[in-house]
């Protein structure tokens, strides 16, 4: 279904149009205050301004200090982590109380991706490290940190305890950046090196962030005055960085210098922020204000900030219910009824936007479909790969049977071998665990009669797991892979199976054979590896791995260990059948 609108025309004005409700507005918001707009006192509205302007500065000192502050917490909470106390500063104290080479390697190795890792989740961060107070040394070197790192040098904001927060101040870390950055160094109690420390700080775009968060119009200029009253940060010339801070008071709430006012913005722990305004400036602002608060009266303000609230609500609701709609294509909820919002263009866009939704809907089930089917193709033509070599040994060694024994054991080997190739052939679907047994300890024989050497395949399986369902074919792949790689006289194969955690059915293979490396392993997963059409039925380990995911999902685990010389394990856990599971 199309859906059929046509914008309105000039010549119809209605006021369920947009446009036209911005246009009403805005000259009754704007005709309105200018006709209203009487004489106030020229006194009065000089205090008014004046005491404005002061407001307006403190104000966006406020936000400037709660930026900082906000940034000291987090400087604060990451060094809480990379402390003794936190995971990964007991992660260093094994670091070097450990003698074991491997087990450093992996306990730094380790340090460092966590020390990644908070770095990642905390992007308003930069550079994070441990060094030695004495040599200047780091714990852990990077190439891309400087050799001039001497954090004593930087401008000292705050001591707390075995903390110091430093700054703002140029970085000397990075060998090809110089931006301003915020930084704290925290003692790290590692028993035995007293020197040890952790060096945090933030990043260059978050320094710069809250330093302009300040968005007044009068060319402020900012400092920092640390607790001994020294000036630790500085956008003024006139105030050096490490310089005593002694302005003169001009009255209250306002301090004065040669050529500036000083707006203060003390903090509990001692220092304090300092706001200076040129005196031209602040004189410039305050004359701008009056001349544009003397068109106006309170009335006119009043109804300007009525019309402006209507305007608001005017485009605010239609534009926030058309934002639900596009989260509800985000949640994948593709049959959300549509509410309208009785304005012409929006409610055109709504409605094209629900065609679109149903139309990606269409397209989403078509994809889904034509993967489900695919997938199903595949998994047949796997199980039908057949491998004639498998027949062709095995009718070997019945002939070579027939020539040197009696008649009793080509019986039973032609019968093993008919058990085998009804079962395997059969068109996929699920068995039970029971028929899968079965099934194994036939192809076990069969393979018994075929290599020219001795093994012992066990099986352990819990009854309350015989009848369980699991995908055809699983469990002979398993063994095959035992048996094709490196088995020798008196090897073991171990099969176990058991329910686990009460909703997993947990398959175990271990043999003692010669193992494989990781390049073997990677080789028999391949769709297309040469080595799985050598033996048995030529679709081996990358048939129960697909079969597993096809089926289950990511509820379903397949796991390869193995090491030349050690022999392989390969563990299988796949969910209960939760039909089966329901009926007991």
């Amino acid at each position: 279904m199309e859906w059929q609108l046509s914008f309105p025309s000039m010549a119809s004005f209605s006021l369920h149009s947009l446009k036209n409700r911005v246009i009403a507005v805005l000259l009754l918001s704007t005709m309105i205050p200018l006709m209203l707009s009487g004489g106030i006192s020229y006194f009065s509205i000089t205090s008014i301004m004046e005491n404005k302007i002061q407001n307006g500065v403190h104000s966006n000192l406020r936000q400037v200090q709660i930026s900082l502050i906000n940034t000291l917490s987090n400087l604060n909470h990451v060094s809480q982590q990379l402390a003794f106390n936190g995971t990964v500063g007991r992660d260093l104290a094994k670091y070097f109380e450990t003698d074991d080479i491997l087990l450093k390697d992996q306990l730094g190795r380790d340090i460092q991706n966590n020390v990644n890792l908070i770095r990642f989740t905390n992007p308003d961060l930069g550079h994070m490290f441990y060094y030695f107070a004495d040599t200047q040394s780091y714990v852990f070197p990077e190439p891309m940190l400087s050799d001039k790192f001497v954090p004593d040098n930087y401008p000292q904001l705050l001591q707390q305890g075995e903390m110091t927060y430093y700054g703002p101040h140029r970085t000397t870390l990075s060998r090809f950046i110089d931006r301003t950055v915020l930084s704290v160094t925290r003692k790290v109690d590692v028993p035995g090196y007293d020197n040890l420390y952790v060096y945090i700080e933030t990043s260059f775009q978050l320094t710069q962030n809250v330093l302009q968060a300040d968005n007044s119009s009068m060319n402020a200029a900012h400092l920092l005055v640390n607790e001994q009253n020294l000036i630790t940060y500085s956008e003024n010339k006139q105030f050096p960085v490490g310089t005593a801070y002694e302005p003169a008071r001009y009255r209250e709430g306002i301090y004065e210098s040669q050529s500036s006012f000083l707006f203060e913005e003390p903090h509990d722990q001692g220092w304090k922020l300092v706001a200076v305004i040129p005196k031209e400036s602040y004189n410039s602002e305050k004359n701008l204000w009056l001349r544009q608060f003397t068109l106006f009266t309170c009335f006119s303000v009043f109804i300007a900030l009525v019309f402006a609230w209507t305007i608001w609500r005017t485009v605010r609701r239609p534009l926030s219910r058309f934002n639900k709609e596009i989260k509800q294509l985000h949640d994948s909820n593709f049959h959300s009824p549509l509410k309208m919002t009785k304005i012409i263009e929006f409610d055109f866009l709504l409605r094209k936007f629900q065609l679109m939704r149903q139309q990606i809907w269409e397209l989403l089930q078509e994809v889904k479909e034509k993967e489900k089917r695919k997938t199903e193709v595949e998994i047949e033509k796997l199980l039908f790969q057949i491998n004639p070599h498998f027949i062709h040994n095995t009718l070997d060694t019945i002939r070579w049977l027939a020539r040197s024994k009696g008649m009793l054991e080509i019986d039973n080997l032609i019968s093993a071998l008919n058990r085998v190739l009804y079962y395997n052939m059969g068109k996929g679907g699920s068995t039970t665990i029971r028929e899968e047994i079965e099934a194994l300890t036939d192809y076990i024989e069969l393979q018994r009669i075929r290599y020219d050497f001795e093994f012992t395949v066990t099986i352990h399986a819990d009854e309350n797991v015989l009848s369980r369902q699991i995908p055809r074919f699983i469990l002979q792949p398993l063994v095959e892979n035992c048996l094709y790689h490196g088995m020798k006289d008196e090897g073991v194969i171990e099969v176990h199976i058991a329910v686990v955690e009460g909703r997993y059915t947990s398959i175990r293979v271990q043999d003692n054979g010669a193992g494989m490396t990781e390049e073997d392993i990677e080789r028999l997963m391949e769709n297309q590896s040469r080595e799985r059409r050598k033996v048995g039925m030529g679709i081996g380990l990358y048939y129960v791995n697909r079969m597993i995911r096809t089926q289950y999902g990511e509820e379903a685990n397949f796991d390869i260990h193995s090491r030349p010389g050690e022999g392989t394990t390969m563990s299988l856990r796949i969910p209960l059948d939760k039909e089966r599971e329901g009926e007991e």
